[in-house]
């Protein structure tokens, strides 16, 4: 009697090679999804969107060094390394198929710069330590209701509705901190259609680049009014204004606080065609 065991009847090893054979064909399918034009388009847009806000971030640190007060007790200018750490790994993550975790370091970032800049606007002219005692005793640490109390005053008319879509975007990115019943659901209807972790489709790339450019506007303005309008409209007018590739022109509460900049005396001998360029940026 032959007591020798045929190694390609084993039904488990048979099953690990159907998986490995299954995985195999996945991780092809997902590598000609990666190499497509719309795929690689959009890992473009993720780049530049990430690269203008770490630019404009700074852009926005190097103009209050004029005020060289300002960058040492402001709450928001303290953290801008934490705001930019948090763009930079979304980006990353989204980048590598890690959708949940950059949506995680979006809600982190809207915290962060709504809290921060409630800080500046509470304490005044308090010391920074003054500033950081506030924050640790008075603020609601995960949420973003306090941009319902901030003056937002360069944005105008469209207060109201900055203040909404911050809390909608935070709202968003909250459903996938913790296990929530729209993200298992969302879970079990991409596995129904063969889309496993890390091989995202075109679909998901692109909402989650959207989700970057909306916290990022957000963050973008906040960071604009922690600087205040005299900075603001000195980056705006003399810098951003003729930078047609600066991705946040088609932002409308950004679009909103470059109108607010209308009077300055430098935009009134062209001040239609500045409002149609506005115009056209928010359509692209």
């Amino acid at each position: 009697m032959n007591d020798e065991v045929d190694q390609g009847s084993d039904p488990i090893l048979d099953a690990l090679r159907e998986q490995e054979h299954a995985a195999r064909k996945r991780r092809e399918r997902h590598e000609a999804v990666r190499a497509s034009a719309p795929y690689q388009q959009q890992l473009a847009r993720l780049g530049q969107i990430t690269h203008a806000f770490l630019s404009t971030l700074r852009l926005s640190a190097f103009a209050v060094t004029r005020d060289p007060s300002l960058p040492e007790v402001s709450f928001f200018l303290r953290n801008l390394d934490d705001l930019v750490e948090s763009a930079v790994m979304a980006a990353a993550a989204f980048r590598e198929g890690g959708l949940n975790s950059g949506r995680r370091e979006l809600r982190f970032m809207l915290e962060l710069a709504v809290q921060a800049l409630f800080v500046d606007e509470q304490m005044g002219r308090a010391p920074f330590e003054q500033r950081l005692v506030f924050f640790e005793r008075k603020m609601k640490h995960t949420s973003v209701e306090h941009v319902k109390d901030l003056r937002l005053e360069m944005l105008g008319g469209s207060r109201a509705d900055f203040v909404a879509e911050t809390v909608r975007a935070w709202a968003n990115a909250s459903q996938y901190v913790h296990p929530t019943p729209p993200q298992l659901r969302e879970k079990l209807a991409l596995r129904e259609r063969g889309v496993t972790p890390g091989c995202e489709t075109v679909e998901q790339l692109e909402t989650c680049v959207d989700q970057l450019f909306q916290a990022a506007s957000i963050v973008v303005a906040l960071a604009f009014h922690a600087i205040g309008s005299a900075f603001t409209g000195d980056i705006l007018v003399d810098s951003l204004d003729g930078m047609d590739g600066w991705p946040f022109h088609a932002s409308r509460f950004v679009a909103a606080v470059d109108e607010y900049f209308d009077y300055k005396h430098e935009r009134q001998a062209s001040l239609a065609d500045i409002k149609a360029r506005r115009e056209r940026r928010l359509r692209q």
